[in-house]
């Protein structure tokens, strides 16, 4: 059965932007797939564009993953594991493990949701109170 998917990418100026569609075209079902509907929630803010700073990396997507978490879209992608965006010879920062093999905060914080939610009875109201704890801070 065909999906009618629905990709949603986070803007760096903070609203959520989906395939160049106006707010009020976005959701309208599409005709010629009758199966469900599958709303997937794209996103990174380059380190780049916060100096290379590996907190406030971290802290501004754990925000953007909290506000998907919110939306209700089914599923959360981050964009990437590895940086393959260089520009002058220097890493945009698309990353959860650097151009040094280092894994970023974002990538512990990631791994630590994922252990925790294991024992979620409701998941996405967990994670949200998870990622907001002052608890589940990664330290550098």
């Amino acid at each position: 059965m065909p999906f009618d998917t629905s990709f949603f990418w986070w803007r760096s100026d903070g609203k959520i932007w989906q395939n160049g569609l106006s707010e009020q075209d976005k959701l309208h079902r599409k005709n010629e797939i009758d199966g469900p509907r599958v709303f997937i929630g794209e996103f990174t803010i380059p380190a780049k564009k916060l100096g290379y700073d590996k907190i406030k990396h971290e802290n501004v997507n754990r925000e953007i993953i909290i506000k998907y978490l919110k939306s209700g879209v089914s599923y959360i992608l981050y964009w990437q594991m590895y940086n393959n965006e260089i520009n002058n010879k220097i890493p945009e920062g698309y990353w959860l493990i650097d151009d040094k093999n280092q894994k970023q905060p974002l990538y512990l914080t990631l791994e630590g949701l994922y252990q925790a939610q294991k024992n979620f009875t409701h998941t996405r109201e967990q994670s949200i109170a998870w990622l907001r704890s002052v608890d589940n801070l990664v330290q550098v």
